[in-house]
């Protein structure tokens, strides 16, 4: 026995489940954002008086660092990158603008060329613009500036 549909219940069919596929990618994408919300909440009740930087196991000259500009409390991309950094892990990270990536990654290579026995150890950190590369080497300036022997420049054409 063959069934046969016509075009517009097929067409109706076809409409009914791109808006439920799309329903369900917007409740994905609202339950990660709630995901990330309580992170960033949970980050945030910290105990005051506590360093929560502490635990990274950073030399006196870096806390001093981010106990000057600030910093009490890791955002959940550096609680999850700083510990694998700090093990020499090769790491990739994906996080919004303004989450702290680069205190993630810059604060591990501080503290490794801290305790560096190489007279001339050097880091190159790539970006993609000039603006990113100034912004990038003031934070490397401002989180090693209670350090000593650490020169920041930022290359660009």
């Amino acid at each position: 026995m063959a069934l046969k549909k016509d075009s517009k219940s097929l067409d109706s069919e076809q409409a009914k489940s791109k808006n439920e596929d799309a329903s369900l990618l917007e409740l994905k994408n609202l339950e990660n954002k709630k995901e990330i919300e309580s992170q960033q909440l949970e980050v945030s009740k910290g105990n005051d008086s506590e360093n929560g930087f502490l635990n990274f196991g950073f030399n006196k000259s870096i806390l001093n660092s981010l106990r000057n500009k600030g910093y009490k409390n890791p955002t959940p991309i550096q609680k999850a990158a700083i510990p694998e950094l700090m093990l020499g892990r090769d790491l990739l990270g994906q996080a919004q603008t303004g989450t702290g990536k680069t205190a993630a990654f810059a604060l591990p290579l501080i503290e490794k060329l801290t305790d560096n026995k190489e007279l001339n150890a050097k880091v190159l950190v790539m970006t993609p613009t000039r603006e990113l590369a100034t912004q990038v080497a003031e934070s490397f300036k401002s989180y090693s500036s209670e350090s000593s022997n650490f020169n920041t420049v930022a290359i660009y054409g």
